[in-house]
């Protein structure tokens, strides 16, 4: 069966091109090329995860490798989708599954006629692990043989052995697809399902807003009419019992929507901080940084209640208008109503700016707490304990006035709600001491204060909550902006130079170098003067290069430019004869490796293999954990890796295994040398190392790095 679901490699990019039309995705209106390659009969020599990721980004989509172990590869499969799993090859060639979505009982895949199919999970699991599977099967069979175990219960068992036997074993073949973060919030929110969420919140809870004021219209008319019925009594219960499934159905749809939005918004952001240039944050302070997650955390957090709330009570208001429309003394209850909204506008806008004024002093008050809590061992070593506090009573009287503002402004809000009920029941007595209307206008006109008096309530929290969005907003709205920038993913070119592909140059023309600039220009954007001005430089292969010079002289700059890290004002950077926006930064960056300087190089609170392998895979293989602690040992870390109980997998950084500054050093150089990089640059990467160590860390540079640049200080 799995035969006609099978894809070959050169209809890939139909492949990739059929799973977005699935998923509902909107892609260019341009001819797909994979119609032009298939019929010119031309398929790309390329590795299959150059082929995926050069189709993904031809339709605006990423990929993402996923691997797993045998043992949890059916589990796997449930949660994945839409992705591309990769087949054991055979001698027809490379071939893979389209898979759509799975579930807790079926995989769904897209087979060559793009039909959708579903399959069993685990059979298909089998299928795509069998080249590891493969070699013990024999030996299990044996076993269960000799065991006696029943047939009923031979899969089962079968399963059991091999998941222990190929233990932690990862199979690397499967390929996520999904929208960029920074792609059309409108198609992100169509494809997490949101609108269809929203329609059902809003239908429920319409529905409980009919059903109540039926039930309250029931129980009014009688009261007022002076009469009593138990056949009305148990209508009106019977009325409330039934919005208790409706109130389920849209707590339901509640959740739901702020799952789903909250995922988007926490990727957007995420994508958006990776986006940013090291100039927009290179200002900034931890408590800077700290206040940004903040304000991200309630910003995702506010909205969604914040703006749920709000859309419900304007909901209810138009309802309430509605019905007091219908019941007595209408046109004074909705000449009423609406002063009380207009002045409500008014309030709103006083509370947004006063709250907006508060959160700047709470920003900056925190922003000044987290630095002085940075720095307080230096202050107390170097600050006069006479001068501790003055600057901090300065702060906090600064604190205080804006927060008063703002709670008298929130006050005023409040008290608006409580206006209506006072206003609408003097009118509601005036009519019924009138006994001009009847008692089912009365009853009516009851039922829309009470639910105006709602929306008011429901009104004033939701506007006090989307002002503290609008104050945090300004915060996130750069993340947020950065998400759309065009990442320049690049032409996935070779990495070896077109001589050694078969190709030659002109005899009157030598081959370009590994790594030029030519006549640079850079300037920081707080200083009038670039502080690289028309350099050029020339990197051959396997050249070894010492650059030195003085203090601020330019060299860490180059360094990030020469890494990609930042882009020149003027001139022009090229790799193998390839300019930087032709390669794009992505493909740039695993060419070039930059081992900044120590302060800018950071040990992240987790297992040290992932600080050692985040820049080469994660998560890693079984060949790449032996490659990392060699590496290591090659380096001088072996002692530190048989000290550490739990080796490669021991917690480090603040959190865990306290590193000396040395050890750090050594820990930043094996993390480049494990991204295989075609140029290493090393900016005064060795400052922290004893003689010995160091020349135990040279060798090892030497030894793995194609291409060096080495800044030191004369």
């Amino acid at each position: 069966m799995l035969a006609a679901l099978t894809w070959p490699v050169d209809r890939l990019e139909e492949a990739v091109f059929s799973l977005a039309q699935a998923c509902g995705w909107t892609l260019s209106d341009a001819e797909p090329d994979f119609i032009q390659t298939r019929l010119a009969g031309e398929v790309p020599r390329q590795s299959l995860d150059q082929r995926i990721a050069q189709s993904a980004q031809q339709w605006g989509l990423e990929i993402e490798a996923v691997a797993g172990p045998y043992g949890e590869a059916h589990r796997l499969l449930q949660g994945l989708g839409p992705a591309l799993l990769s087949m054991p090859e055979s001698a027809a060639g490379p071939h893979f599954l389209v898979l759509l979505r799975g579930d807790r009982r079926w995989v769904y895949l897209i087979g060559v006629d793009r039909s959708i199919q579903r399959f069993r999970a685990q059979p298909l699991a089998d299928a795509l692990w069998a080249d590891l599977a493969d070699p013990w099967l024999a030996r299990v069979e044996s076993l269960l043989d000799a065991a006696g175990v029943e047939q009923q219960q031979r899969a089962s068992a079968r399963h059991t052995l091999l998941a222990t036997l190929l233990g932690t074993t990862v199979q690397r073949g499967g390929w996520l697809l999904r929208l960029p973060p920074g792609s059309s919030l409108q198609q992100q929110l169509k494809t997490a399902q949101v609108p269809r969420w929203l329609a059902l919140l809003l239908t429920s809870y319409a529905a409980q807003l009919l059903l109540g004021v039926g039930a309250w219209w029931l129980i009014g008319r009688d009261a007022l009419a002076g009469e009593f019925s138990w056949a009305w009594l148990w209508a009106w219960m019977l009325l409330l019992l039934t919005t208790i499934p409706f109130q389920l159905l849209g707590s339901l749809a509640q959740r739901q929507i702020a799952v789903r939005i909250g995922e988007i918004f926490k990727s957007r952001l995420l994508q958006g901080a990776l986006n940013l240039q090291p100039e927009e944050v290179r200002h900034q302070g931890a408590g800077h940084l700290l206040g940004r997650v903040l304000a991200a955390d309630l910003v995702e957090q506010v909205t969604l209640a914040g703006g749920l709330i709000t859309l419900l009570a304007l909901f209810q208001i138009g309802a309430a208008a509605v019905i007091l429309s219908l019941g007595a003394g209408s046109w004074l209850f909705l000449a009423l109503l609406g002063g009380l909204l207009l002045l409500l506008a008014v309030t709103s806008w006083q509370y947004s700016q006063a709250h907006a004024l508060f959160t700047a002093s709470h920003r900056a008050t925190t922003a000044d707490l987290v630095e002085r809590m940075v720095g307080h061992r230096t202050r107390l070593a170097q600050e006069d304990p006479v001068r501790w506090h003055t600057e901090e009573d300065w702060v906090l009287a600064h604190y205080v006035r804006p927060q008063i503002r703002e709670d008298q402004a929130g006050n005023r809000l409040g008290l608006l709600a409580r206006s209506w009920v006072v206003a609408s029941l003097a009118l509601f007595v005036v009519l019924l001491a009138g006994q001009t209307p009847g008692p089912a206008q009365l009853a009516i006109a009851l039922g829309g204060m009470l639910l105006a008096w709602q929306a008011l309530n429901t009104l004033t929290t939701g506007i006090q909550s989307l002002a503290h969005v609008r104050s945090a907003w300004q915060e996130v709205q750069l993340l947020f902006a950065a998400a759309h920038r065009p990442t320049a993913a690049g032409a996935l070119l070779p990495t070896a130079p077109p001589a050694d592909r078969g190709e030659r140059y002109p005899a009157e023309s030598a081959p370009p170098s590994l790594l030029s600039a030519e006549a640079v220009v850079f300037r920081y954007s707080d200083r009038a003067q670039p502080i690289l001005k028309g350099c050029d430089l020339r990197i051959e292969e396997g050249e070894q290069i010492l650059l030195t010079g003085p203090s601020g002289g330019g060299k860490s700059t180059l360094a990030a430019l020469l890494a990609g890290l930042r882009q020149p004002v003027a001139g022009r950077l090229a790799w193998r004869g390839y300019d930087w926006q032709r390669v794009g930064a992505a493909t740039w960056r695993r060419q070039v490796v930059v081992v900044p300087q120590f302060h800018e190089n950071y040990v992240l609170t987790g297992s040290l293999a992932f600080n050692l392998l985040l820049g080469r895979c994660w998560p890693p293989t079984s060949a790449d954990l032996r490659l990392a602690q060699e590496i290591c040992r090659e380096a001088g870390l072996g002692e530190l890796l048989d000290r550490m109980p739990a080796g490669l997998n021991q917690i480090v950084g603040e959190g865990g295994w306290q590193l000396s500054h040395g050890e750090k050093s050594r820990i930043y150089l094996v993390r480049a040398l494990l991204q295989a990089p075609q140029l290493l640059i090393l900016d005064e990467s060795f400052g922290a190392l004893d003689a010995e160590s160091l020349q135990v860390a040279m060798r090892c540079v030497r030894q793995h790095a194609a291409t060096l640049l080495v800044i030191a200080h004369p």
